[in-house]
């Protein structure tokens, strides 16, 4: 087979760029030497208080304020101890945090504390010099809301960013200012990162992705867009493709604005149903940026009251399979009472009709598309599922190359409607890159063994059969147990993939133990570290180019274990 190690490597840069955070504990010329991309560390707020675990039902904890016995959410003035008692008599308690990095990490002082669908909260106060206004800066990847001396200054439900991508100018007083944010669990990450920026520092250095929103009007007929919410001036001079887009792809409107401008679309002549409002700009580097919406016209709910009075009652296509289980997910994200719903979760139907509209109609192979791959495992006759992400200018007539990016562990282990980003239509990698993106379950939490790795080998064959993939550019990748999977399913099957990428993941029992200690090992305890070592078979990747990525910070992975396998 003909290895592509080159576009490899310009793939894996990118999806480590997009997904790992890199810091250094300090900012020495010898750290800064090894982490040239490190950022400041003084600007960041790295101490707080913090406390989790309040329940989170069917989303009501956003807007509930669980400090109403000690002033509100506006007035809250926590210490260190405090505790707060819930309503079934379980205690929480304020904890004192300060973390080694920028990101603020909830899994960390809430390691003890059930987290799974819990509201969290973090308090910090900051000494200012003089009064005036100053651009809070922030990122965060789940819904939160944010107060400054008891102001809230910002609340979105749905957030989803993975580096700093919020800036909200406020009012701060000569000396001690509070800061509160209250954040949603979100899935396999947790946590935040925030610091002040001065208004006249603001340079295009901070160079924040498109956050777009859309604004509230009573025009039934008109839909009207932010493009972007970052107050850096020079970023706001460059321009943004608004295009609204329907099922299927067709655009039915295209907008060009600049970087904060409004877009107004007319949407009379608008068809019901969901639209795809995307954002495409670019960076200060030049390389493309997107952002994306979804935006609603018609009744929603009855929409998701058809899709699930008409499951079948013994699926038996892919197509079948996948209306089952979109009946799932809208049940998992709503509630099974669609008439009482809370109105402010409609948002959680917008991806499932819009998936169910263009299963109907198969009009999900497109340009800029999603879709699911579906088949019965024969081993359990269990219906299994594939996330795809089409590039932005996918055209069936070319070849493409396919990256096989494999998740992380799940401790919950849920059904597969329960798990992170099931419902996730675009992925920054297509938007970037010219590949298509496959996403395995994996059957869950099997570290890519057994019908772990059977279920791999079945999401590339079915890619294989429904889209144009070139077989001598097929990547794998993944994270964590992803990136163990990686060395699992890539070291026993070379033959199919042209390079693997491996992030922070694998294990082999030379890495914690001395020359002494293996030497003492029976042969059936060598056996037995053999056959679980992530890289037993690695001998079969002397002709297979391999990129690993891994922090010497890792808590989670012992960077040894990397260190091991590429020495």
């Amino acid at each position: 087979m003909q290895k592509h190690f080159g576009i490899m490597f310009i793939i894996c840069t990118a999806i480590f760029l997009m997904h790992s955070v890199c810091v250094c504990a300090q900012t020495s010329a010898e750290d800064e030497t090894r982490f040239p991309w490190a950022t400041s560390q003084k600007d960041f707020f790295r101490e707080w208080l913090i406390i989790g675990g309040f329940p989170n039902q069917d989303g009501k904890g956003f807007d509930t304020d669980y400090f109403q016995t000690n002033e509100g959410e506006a007035n809250i003035a926590p210490k260190e101890g405090m505790i707060h008692t819930l309503t079934d008599g379980s205690a929480l308690e304020w904890k004192r945090y300060e973390s080694p990095y920028n990101y603020i990490n909830f899994f960390d002082p809430l390691e003890n504390v059930e987290y799974s669908n819990k509201i969290a909260y973090a308090y910090t106060n900051v000494k200012r010099p003089t009064d005036g206004k100053v651009i809070l800066s922030f990122g965060n990847n789940v819904g939160n809301k944010v107060w400054v001396n008891g102001k809230q200054v910002y609340a979105n439900k749905s957030d989803y960013a993975i580096k700093e991508n919020c800036q909200v100018e406020v009012d701060m007083v000569k000396g001690k200012n509070s800061i509160l944010l209250k954040s949603v669990h979100g899935g396999w990450t947790w946590g935040f990162w925030m610091r002040l920026i001065e208004p006249d520092k603001l340079s295009l250095v901070h160079d924040f992705q498109l956050s777009p929103s859309v604004e509230k009007t009573t025009d039934k007929n008109k839909l009207i867009v932010k493009t972007d919410r970052t107050l850096n001036p020079e970023i706001q001079k460059i321009d943004v493709t608004v295009k609204a887009i329907a099922a299927g792809g067709k655009v039915v409107s295209e907008k060009t604005v600049k970087r904060c401008d409004k877009a107004v679309f007319i949407t009379n002549d608008w068809n019901d149903g969901v639209y795809d409002i995307c954002f495409r700009s670019i960076d200060t580097k030049g390389e493309i940026e997107t952002a994306y919406l979804y935006w609603y016209k018609g009744d929603a709910i009855q929409k998701a009251k058809e899709l699930v009075s008409s499951v079948p009652e013994n699926p038996v296509t892919p197509d079948e399979l996948i209306h089952v289980m979109l009946s799932e997910l809208i049940y998992d994200k709503v509630g099974k009472d669609l008439s009482n719903m809370d109105s402010s979760l409609i948002g959680s139907l917008y991806s499932p009709l819009l998936e169910y509209e263009e299963l109907v109609n198969k009009s999900s192979v497109r340009k800029n598309g999603f879709l699911r791959l579906a088949y019965r495992d024969e081993v359990d006759n269990t219906p299994q599922f594939c996330r795809v992400y089409l590039p932005l200018d996918y055209n069936p007539d070319k070849k493409w190359p396919l990256v096989v990016n494999l998740h992380g562990y799940y401790g919950a282990n849920p059904v597969y409607v329960k798990w992170w980003s099931i419902d996730m239509r675009h992925m920054d990698l297509v938007d970037k890159f010219p590949v298509i993106d496959i996403e395995p379950h994996g059957r869950g939490n099997t570290s890519y063994s057994g019908i772990g790795e059977k279920d791999v080998l079945k999401c590339i064959e079915l890619a294989k059969e429904k889209f144009n993939v070139d077989e001598d550019r097929i990547y794998l990748k993944g994270e964590s147990m992803g990136g163990g999977g990686t060395w699992y399913v890539g070291t026993r099957h070379p033959d199919i993939f042209a390079a693997i990428a491996p992030v922070y993941g694998g294990w082999d029992y030379h890495a914690n133990m001395t020359k002494e200690q293996i030497a003492k090992l029976s042969e059936p305890e060598i056996f037995n570290y053999e056959k679980s070592s992530s890289f037993a078979q690695a001998d079969a990747l002397l002709t297979t180019p391999v990129f690993v990525t891994h922090g010497d910070i890792d808590e989670s992975v012992n960077v040894n274990f990397s260190r091991y396998a590429v020495k």
